[in-house]
This record gives structure tokens, sequence and C-alpha cells, in this order.
């Protein structure tokens, strides 16, 4: 389901056509309900993930490519990073759902900023040292909650399939 953006043109921009790149932009679908949706995606990124064109990442909520447990601590980070308790660029590891359904290690590089009305995340991909172990980067100490649910509601679009699939 590709993404139709009226600001296509300058998310692509901000993309690197040579490197595992995305960009995605906050989504409120409900009161409750907040996730994040691919704008623009690279070919690497596109197959990094397991598909053969971008445009079949594009439109694609981020939280059902990532993996949860991991999803949950990037939200805290975002949030920290919104209350300036975090820098804007941060560089850590974290793991993703390859179309396969096969859970794949990577180091983001994430650069979260504001575009107008919009909270955007400029996300580039590398590989990780399958030799060490799993290291995700650090919770924030105290990210107030009335904050995250602010930014992030009190669910995300996987954790809301998990809902419905466990009843």
């Amino acid at each position: 389901m590709p993404s139709e953006h009226p600001r296509q043109s300058v998310f692509q921009s901000l993309l690197d056509p040579h490197a595992a790149m995305t960009v995605s932009i906050r989504v409120q679908l409900s009161p409750s309900v907040v996730d994040t949706q691919y704008v623009a995606v690279t070919p690497r990124a596109a197959r990094l993930f397991g598909y053969q064109d971008p445009a079949e990442l594009e439109g694609q909520f981020t939280s059902l490519v990532h993996y949860l447990d991991d999803l949950q601590r990037t939200r805290l980070r975002s949030t920290a990073r919104v209350l300036g308790l975090a820098e804007a660029l941060e560089h850590y590891e974290t793991r993703i759902v390859h179309r396969s359904g096969e859970v794949k290690r990577v180091f983001k590089q994430v650069e979260q900023r504001q575009i107008d009305d919009l909270m955007v995340w400029i996300v580039s991909y590398e590989s990780v040292d399958m030799r060490r172990p799993f290291q995700p980067p650090p919770l924030p100490a105290t990210i107030p909650e009335e904050a995250l649910h602010l930014f992030f509601g009190w669910a995300c679009v996987a954790e809301v399939e998990a809902l419905v699939h466990t009843h």
C-alpha cells in the first residue's frame, strides 16, 4: 500500500538513495492508538526488510515490522527526545522483522525532527556483528507516563493486533 503523502518529495529528499534508509511519520489512528508509518524507503532498506520494491514497505506501520519489545523501548526513547532528555540523533541496536518472519538485528541511526506539523524519523540501517550479544539502548531513567501517552497513545497497531489474536 504505497503512501500518497502530499510531502512525498520532501521525504524522498531526506534519503541517501544508496543507503538503507527510511522516513516515517507519527500517525494518530484514534485517541488511544498511535503508530508511525513509512512514507519513504530506499531500495536497500526495502530489501533489508524482505521486500523487492520500496513501495511494498511504504505505507506500512513500523510497529508491524519491528520486534515489539524493541519498539516499546524505541517509543520511550522517542518520548525522551521530544522532552529534550535524549539527543535528537541516536545510534543503537534493535531488531526488525523480515517479511519471512525472521527476526534480524540491525543498528539504527535515528534522527527525530519536526517538519511543519509532523514528527518525522529519518533512519539509517547498518549490519550488526552477530558474534556480539544483543545490546539494546538503555531505557531513559524517567519518562512521565502522561508524555508517553500524549505522543504515542496507549497502544500501537502491533499491540492492538496482538490483543485481537489473544482473544
